[in-house]
Formats: structure tokens, sequence, C-alpha cells
């Protein structure tokens, strides 16, 4: 995991260069999360609603194209189930994406766009409850290990308006997570798949 966060703040540091030359905003992100588990058979897993939140800086250099680095605080996790009960896995994660947005400017105040790029998390906190058809089965018997880290791909569309210097924005998107987060024998291949819909509100910083 340490390779992939020096990865990240190298990346970071060589956006700093970008912003000499670009139109700066920042914003506020907020949504709704679904979010499920990929690894395991679609009939064995229940998806959870949750929330993201979170802060956005966003760099154009020219009106098409732009960075997009983000630190987010989201809702993941599913409901696994077994032959002899339901296992509740809530996972919340700090998050932190960058992403490469195309921008189709209609005019010069819509901006629709498409975007993909790379996340890093770090898991913050765990809640784990197993619910038993059995009367003498511990809720915390059956946890399911998870390692503390996760990493993969975004990538989604959405709409910006920018009215002056106020940006109003929305977006779906997806995470494709790529780590193997289940530790356990059991669950080998268990990796996060989430799907969020946001609003964004933000402001021109540097035009």
């Amino acid at each position: 995991m340490k390779k992939y966060i020096i990865a990240f703040a190298i990346a970071f540091c060589s956006i700093s260069g970008v912003m000499a030359q670009s139109s700066v905003s920042a914003g506020f992100i907020y949504g709704l999360a679904n979010s499920t588990f990929g690894g395991l058979s679609s009939d064995n897993v229940d998806p959870t609603v949750g929330s993201r939140l979170g802060v956005s800086l966003n760099l154009a250099p020219t009106p098409t194209f732009s960075i997009e680095p983000q630190f987010l605080v989201t809702n993941k996790g599913a409901d696994v189930l077994t032959s002899n009960g339901v296992q509740q896995i809530r996972l919340d994660y700090a998050e932190l994406p960058i992403l490469f947005n195309l921008r189709l400017p209609i005019g010069e105040t819509i901006y629709p766009k498409v975007f993909i790029g790379p996340y890093v998390a770090t898991r913050i906190s765990e809640e784990q409850v197993y619910l038993s058809n059995l009367d003498d089965v511990d809720p915390q018997y059956n946890d399911i290990s998870v390692k503390d880290g996760d990493m993969g791909i975004v990538f989604g569309g959405g709409i910006e308006l920018i009215l002056n210097r106020l940006i109003i924005g929305a977006t779906a998107r997806y995470d494709y997570g790529v780590v193997r987060i289940g530790t356990s024998e059991f669950t080998p291949d268990l990796k996060n798949r989430v799907f969020t819909v946001n609003g964004k509100i933000g402001f021109v910083l540097i035009q």
C-alpha cells in the first residue's frame, strides 16, 4: 500500500506545476452510495446504501480538459448471505481519487463531462454484525477479516453549470476496486464496488 501512496504523492506534486497555467476551482461534494462486493455471487450479496462527502480541487489548463484531485469519506460494505444468517459489513474509507475530466463546453455556462482516474483509500472504521437464524450464535463470531487499504479505478460522467464564479454540478460514478480486501480463506476475492450519485457546489478561485 505504501508504494501506491508514494505514487499519489508524486502525482499531487506534479499537479502543482499545472496550477500555474490553469483555471482553478474548488468545491464540496455530497452523494448517495450504493455499495456491494465483487468476488462473490450476486445471489450471496445484498447492496447497502450509504453516503459520500468531501472536497475537490479542479485544475483546467484548457476549457476541454481538467485534473481533479479529491478527498472523500465514503460508506461502503454489503450484506453477505450465509446458510445460517446475514453478515452485515459496514466499512468507512478516506479516499484520494485523481480524476481526468474531458469536458465538452456548451457556450460558457454548461460543461458536460466524462472522467476516469485512480483512487487509493484507507479504512477509517469498520462494523460487522452477524444476524443468525440460530439462537446460540454470538453476533460477532463470524467477522470477516478486512484489509486496511483499498485502491481502484473511478469512471463516470456528469454536468457542471458555471454561473460567474459559482459552480453547480452533478455526477454519476462507479468505483471499481482492484485490491482484494478480504484476508480470510473464505473471502479471498472480496473487492469493493460502489455506484454513487453526487452533487457539487463550488467556486472559481482563479479564472
